[in-house]
């Protein structure tokens, strides 16, 4: 932990290591209805041109990348699927179906609201789990929601990650909505979302 830095500021190797964390924490949201596909290669390489990575906070030891915290605030997001990087990766025709789905989705799940830093993914990588680099990340969060002016920090939970939501609830965030989805995302594994808001 002493040796762990935060940083945004990180290199061209080190982005692609990002999004495959990233793919590999989301699989299924990603194959389900993000980017509809189940091909870990091509979704890690589309991820590195989607990710803003100004919106991150990422956990560092040496060179090595142990885990990220993707912030959205105000129009700054921490993932923009444009249909030029969409593109790029599935063509015409597949980058046009996949940004227009990508925009349905945000709609419908858009939770930015004014005066809230929202905390829109936590993911640590397989190697570096269990060592508390999720709650550095988060505490990072929380300091990066005070320098920019925010009261509150928020974030989401699926149904079918209780652990998650109790370390959250002992982080100080309490729920303030539950969002059904049902089987529109029944098959990435969850049928409800907690919306979470903690005061800083």
């Amino acid at each position: 932990m002493q040796n762990i830095g935060i940083t945004k500021q990180i290199t061209q190797e080190q982005k692609r290591s990002l999004a495959q964390i990233c793919y590999e924490a989301f699989s299924k949201k990603f194959a389900v209805f993000l980017l509809f596909d189940d091909d870990a290669d091509r979704c890690a390489a589309c991820l590195v041109d989607c990710i803003n990575y100004e919106n991150c906070l990422c956990a560092v030891f040496g060179e090595d990348i142990l885990g990220f915290a993707g912030l959205d605030h105000g129009k700054k997001r921490f993932k923009h699927f444009t249909y030029r990087a969409l593109r790029k990766h599935y063509g015409f025709w597949g980058g046009m179906g996949r940004a227009l789905s990508n925009a349905l989705f945000g709609a419908f799940f858009e939770n930015v609201k004014k005066g809230c830093l929202h905390i829109d993914a936590v993911a640590v990588s397989e190697q570096a789990r269990g060592k508390g680099v999720g709650t550095l990340l988060m505490e990072a969060s929380f300091d990066e929601a005070r320098r920019l002016g925010f009261q509150k920090a928020s974030l989401e939970v699926i149904n079918t990650n209780p652990r998650a939501q109790q370390l959250y609830e002992k982080l100080g965030f309490v729920v303030e909505k539950v969002q059904q989805s049902g089987r529109f995302t029944q098959t990435a594994g969850f049928t409800s979302s907690a919306y979470m808001v903690k005061k800083l």
